[in-house]
């Protein structure tokens, strides 16, 4: 049985999570601190395969990963904080830990990460567990960022930890979330980070193409196959070959292609279209859609074996309003970048502009945020862009303060004969915490047209919670638990 030392007095394993481990053939000991911990390694009568150690980021540096630098050297080490941020995540790696991960913490997220960890020492077939080489460039992780992404809010640093672990992996990624959240950036930054990363990728837009030449594009063709077909062509299943193929908006595939695409799963062959001699391809699958897949697959737009086929491992895009400071970020990034493009010197985001860009809502997203900023930097409408006021910043407008409404429930407003009344900001402060967040609830089904499911995914809760507020509401009930 394997041995993991927990260090730590602010991170402690529940029982669910020891048995867990346990399970999985790893016993779990627990000391307080760094300084028993110190003392357990000399003391050499305790075995040590993993070591998970919990500690704060002081100014982004772990101090004792740098004043005990031959520890991470001797064992795989997975460092544990409340404090993450991209520049402590690279501190930390470069020091030799294994995994960072932050806090809220999972036990199966501890599992995996153990497995991992010993599965790359093992690998190195070294007695003293040199430390893992890393296959990433030094320029793959930048300030504020992370293989093509921009931003270091806790959605996205879940979502790098997740890219990081599934690029060693030959398994089939289903990439979801809303229209404009990085779906293509997030399966190149897999694709990138992986042992397949200097073979081809290639991405298909299955809404973008026209049904009659989506399978030709897919899986090729050869010359007199049909009307218009000229030459040879390859498909994108063939020129991917080695590398990774990438399916967008996948739910707009055909059904009768979604049948083709499963045999070429199952089989690992493409037949051109015109030619009986199937083709034997070795590529990795990444797909995406803006779409909930169980509502396409319940409505029978979308076959359940194919979605079962490539459901294997889900990583989920956070929308842009959940990423708090990352839209700052990313707007700076977009000004300079628009602005070089435009020949124009553009001063950092005022506090007016970054006030105003994080009051707006962001249906679409970081493509929206982008759209924006490009568009205040081409016309360079004063309404649009402050270009340089007298601290050399550049400010937005301000938007209109949105006006939201809350439907009043049986037993208080309707008492007194009333059905609805609005509120704005103004006036939050003279209502109670169940009325604002019924307004912030009815609002954000209001505006997902209806759909539970998909406000439940914008609010990150479960379905089931607004469910059970919106039936304890029905019936008069305000204070819903």
């Amino acid at each position: 049985m394997k041995r993991i030392v927990a260090a730590g007095s602010c991170w402690k394993m529940d029982r669910k999570g020891k048995a867990m481990l346990e399970t999985a053939g790893y016993s779990l000991y627990e000391v307080e601190n760094q300084t028993a911990l110190l003392s357990l390694l000399s003391d050499g009568h305790v075995g040590c395969d993993v070591i998970l150690y919990d500690g704060d980021l002081d100014d982004g540096k772990a101090d004792f990963l740098q004043q005990f630098p031959k520890i991470p050297k001797t064992w795989p080490l997975l460092f544990i904080t409340s404090r993450a941020t991209i520049g402590g995540a690279v501190e930390v790696m470069r020091l030799g830990a294994e995994h960072f991960i932050a806090k809220p913490v999972h036990p199966k997220r501890i599992l995996a990460a153990v497995a991992d960890a010993i599965k790359i020492r093992a690998k190195q077939h070294e007695p003293s567990f040199a430390p893992q080489q890393s296959k990433f460039k030094p320029v793959d992780i930048i300030p504020n960022g992370y293989l093509g992404f921009v931003g270091c809010s806790p959605p996205m640093l879940a979502v790098y930890d997740k890219v990081r672990r599934l690029g060693h992996s030959t398994a089939t990624v289903f990439v979801t979330g809303e229209s404009g959240t990085g779906k293509e950036v997030c399966a190149e930054a897999i694709h990138a980070s992986g042992d397949r990363s200097q073979a081809p990728f290639i991405a298909v837009n299955c809404g973008a193409i026209p049904e009659n030449l989506l399978e030709s594009e897919l899986f090729g063709h050869v010359k007199g196959s049909f009307s218009g077909a000229t030459s040879d062509r390859q498909g994108a299943a063939i020129a991917a070959n080695g590398g990774t193929l990438f399916l967008d908006e996948i739910c707009e595939m055909p059904i009768h292609l979604q049948v083709k695409l499963l045999r070429f799963l199952q089989s690992g062959t493409v037949q051109r279209v015109g030619e009986s001699r199937p083709i034997k391809v070795d590529l990795r699958i990444i797909c995406a859609t803006n779409r909930h897949p169980e509502t396409e697959v319940a409505e029978g737009r979308f076959r359940s074996d194919l979605f079962y086929r490539l459901n294997v491992v889900r990583l989920e895009m956070p929308p842009l309003r959940a990423r708090g400071d990352d839209i700052s970020l990313l707007a700076s990034q977009f000004l300079q970048q628009f602005g070089t493009e435009e020949g124009r010197n553009l001063g950092p985001l005022s506090r007016d502009a970054i006030l105003s860009l994080n009051q707006r809502s962001w249906p679409g997203n970081v493509r929206e945020l982008q759209n924006l900023i490009r568009s205040a930097v081409a016309l360079g409408d004063p309404d649009l862009l402050l270009e340089c006021n007298e601290h050399g910043a550049v400010g937005l407008p301000l938007p209109a303060q949105p006006t939201l409404r809350i439907i009043s429930s049986a037993g208080s407003d309707n008492q007194q004969g009333q059905s609805n009344r609005q509120q704005d900001g103004s006036n939050w402060d003279k209502l109670s915490f169940a009325e604002v967040e019924r307004m912030v609830i009815e609002n954000a089904i209001a505006r997902c047209g209806g759909n539970l499911a998909v406000a439940a995914r914008q609010l990150q809760v479960s379905p089931s919670t607004l469910y059970r507020k919106k039936e304890r509401w029905s019936q008069g009930m305000l204070h819903a638990c």
